[in-house]
C-alpha cells in the first residue's frame, strides 16, 4: 500500500531559476535556459543516509542529476555520458556508465560519512565525491543541472 501522508521531495516551485517550467505537481521540470539548477524543496539533513530519485525524459545539452546548493551555485552531478562534475573542480573525471532517457538515477548522499554516489536503475556507480559540505557553506538540495533544454521528473 502506497503511504498516503508522507512528505514528497519535488521540484522547488520558489526556486529563483527563471527558465525553469514545472508541471504534474512540480514532479517535471523542464529547464529551458543556459546552465541552470534546479533544486528540489526538502534541505538535506546533516546526518543520515538520503536518496532521490530522477529521469531525464528529454536529453538536451549536459543534463546532469545530483546536488546543488549555496543558492544554486554549487553542485556536484553525474552527466548522461558517464562523467562527474562539480562546481570549480576543472573538468569532468570519468564515473560510472553512461544514462539516457529509459534509465532511473537513483541520487545517494550519506551525510555522516559526507559522502555522494549513485545509482543508475539499481546498479551502484560508487562513490563519486566526497567532503562537499567543506565546498559548500549551505544547505545542500537534491537537483538537476542542464546546459540548454533539458526535462527531468
Amino acid at each position: 500500500m502506497a503511504n498516503e501522508y508522507g512528505n514528497y521531495n519535488v521540484f522547488d516551485p520558489l526556486d529563483p531559476t527563471p527558465t525553469t517550467t514545472l508541471s504534474d505537481g512540480n514532479r517535471v521540470s523542464a529547464i529551458t535556459g543556459n546552465n541552470q539548477n534546479h533544486k528540489t524543496t526538502f534541505a538535506i539533513p546533516l546526518t543520515g543516509k538520503w536518496s532521490c530519485q530522477f529521469k531525464a525524459t528529454t536529453i538536451g545539452g549536459n543534463p546532469m542529476i545530483g546536488i546543488v546548493g549555496d543558492n544554486n551555485t554549487f553542485f556536484a552531478m553525474y552527466r548522461t555520458g558517464g562523467e562527474s562534475i562539480t562546481t570549480g573542480d576543472g573538468g569532468d573525471g570519468s564515473y560510472g556508465a553512461s544514462f539516457s532517457t529509459s534509465n532511473f538515477i537513483d541520487v545517494l548522499y550519506d551525510a555522516d560519512a559526507d559522502s555522494l554516489a549513485f545509482r543508475r536503475d539499481g546498479a551502484d556507480q560508487g562513490v563519486a565525491f566526497t567532503g562537499l559540505r567543506a565546498r559548500c557553506t549551505g544547505p545542500l538540495y537534491f537537483g538537476v543541472r542542464s546546459s540548454t533544454t533539458s526535462t527531468f521528473q
